[in-house]
């Protein structure tokens, strides 16, 4: 179950980007930025105590092609690296602590 989708702009080929994902539990919402950009505000509809509908979870980067008439087709391919991950209360910025 996708629960939302949303553009967080660009990143540069070899650059870093540092992606933040905030659980906004009180609003029923995610609160998603991109280094300085704007915060992206992801509500949702579905109830927090309800069990998992999936035991996998994950952020998905991607790369969408223009619609292309040319042959061969134009192809994209990306690889995203994630590392350190923080997952609870230590990882919120030190102002929402």
């Amino acid at each position: 179950m996708q629960l939302h989708r949303r553009d967080l702009g660009p990143v540069t080929r070899g650059e870093t980007a540092r992606l933040q994902v905030h659980w906004d539990r009180d609003n029923h919402r995610f609160i998603f930025q991109s280094d300085d950009a704007s915060e992206v505000f992801a509500p949702y509809a579905v109830s927090d105590t309800d069990p998992p509908a999936s035991a996998a979870k994950w952020l998905a980067a991607m790369h969408l092609v223009p619609k292309c008439t040319a042959t061969p087709w134009s192809m994209a391919f990306i690889e995203a690296w994630v590392d350190d991950m923080m997952v609870n209360e230590s990882a919120a910025p030190r102002a929402e602590r």
